[in-house]
């Protein structure tokens, strides 16, 4: 199960990718992959390219809305 991958979203802490990765997971933060300031359908769609789960504090159906044709690779 540690094969999981997340992406956390600029609204998290830091330091939630610490815990996350002390927990032997893999974590990227879109602050430090250049996305800090893009828009959620750039994040969502480099999460679905990459096989990341997205960890963000906002409801992730807030996050979709009006967001329409993002395909999966």
């Amino acid at each position: 199960m540690r094969n999981l991958k997340f992406l956390l979203d600029a609204d998290m802490p830091r330091s939630s990718a610490d815990v996350i990765r002390s927990f032997g997971y893999d974590v990227e933060d879109v602050r430090d992959i250049g996305l800090g300031s893009t828009k959620d359908r750039e994040i969502i769609e480099h999460a679905l390219k990459n096989n990341r789960i997205v960890i963000t504090r906002i409801p992730i159906l807030e996050k979709c809305s009006g967001i329409q044709n993002i395909q999966e690779p």
